[in-house]
C-alpha cells in the first residue's frame, strides 16, 4: 500500500516539474513513468523498452531516452554508469 502512495505523490510531483519546466504532459510520458516505477533494481533503456513493447505500448527509442534524461532531472531516477558501455538507472 505504501508503495501505491508513493508512486502516486512521485507522479504528481512529475507532473508538477513539466508544467514548471514548460514540458508537455503526454501520456506516453506517464507511461513511462509507470514502468520505471515497476522496476525493483537498476534498469536500462533498452530493458525499459522491452518491458513497453511486452505491455504492447509502442513508443519510440528518442521517447524513451528523452523521457529517462527528464526523470533524472526531476529527481525520480538517479543515473548511474559503473561500467564504460552500460548505462544504467534507479529510483531515488
Amino acid at each position: 500500500m505504501a508503495d501505491l502512495q508513493d508512486n502516486s505523490a512521485i507522479i504528481e510531483n512529475f507532473s508538477s516539474y513539466l508544467k514548471a519546466h514548460g514540458k508537455r504532459k503526454t501520456p506516453e510520458r506517464f507511461k513511462i513513468l509507470e514502468k520505471v516505477l515497476e522496476f525493483k533494481k537498476q534498469f536500462t533503456v533498452e530493458d525499459l523498452g522491452k518491458v513497453m513493447l511486452e505491455d504492447n505500448f509502442l513508443v519510440s527509442t528518442s521517447t524513451l531516452y528523452n523521457t529517462v534524461d527528464i526523470l533524472v532531472q526531476a529527481k525520480i531516477l538517479r543515473k548511474s554508469d559503473l561500467k564504460a558501455d552500460v548505462v544504467s538507472y534507479e529510483r531515488v
